[in-house]
């Protein structure tokens, strides 16, 4: 009786680690404090493929908050924005030059981007605590 307890309590232990291991989501904010609408995309390695992952488009109004919950295992998020009033956010050190559409798209960045529009310069960013915060202005 004893062995098959400490074999159950064993079993649960590994199950809880498994599960606890299994997501790793990481928060993705946007804090948009313009006057514009934002339209943003995101690249990062997804945890589960571990191939990088593309992806857009996810809006947010002025003066409103957004968050995309990622799966991703990576201490770097991608994300490239554009705003109604014409203004891009992109580049800097580390940006990355990926493929974006101007309809939805996801794609594994191995695989392509069949109905690709244009190349835009995705700046980089570190995961801190299981979130990324994008402030545009």
């Amino acid at each position: 009786m004893r062995l098959f307890i400490k074999l159950l309590a064993f079993v649960s232990f590994i199950m809880c680690f498994l599960w606890t291991n299994a997501y790793a989501l990481v928060d993705v904010a946007i804090n948009n404090n313009s006057k514009a609408d934002i339209s943003f995309a995101l690249s990062y390695l997804d945890s589960r493929s571990q191939k990088w992952v593309t992806e857009g488009w996810y809006n947010v109004k002025p003066q409103e908050n957004g968050i995309i919950k990622v799966d991703t295992d990576n201490s770097l998020v991608y994300l490239y924005a554009e705003s109604s009033n014409g203004k891009k956010i992109e580049g800097g050190a580390g940006s990355v030059e990926l493929l974006v559409s101007s309809q939805a798209f996801f794609y594994f960045q191995d695989q392509g981007l069949a109905n690709a529009d244009s190349k835009a310069k995705f700046m980089r960013a570190s995961v801190k605590n299981n979130k990324v915060v994008f402030t545009l202005n």
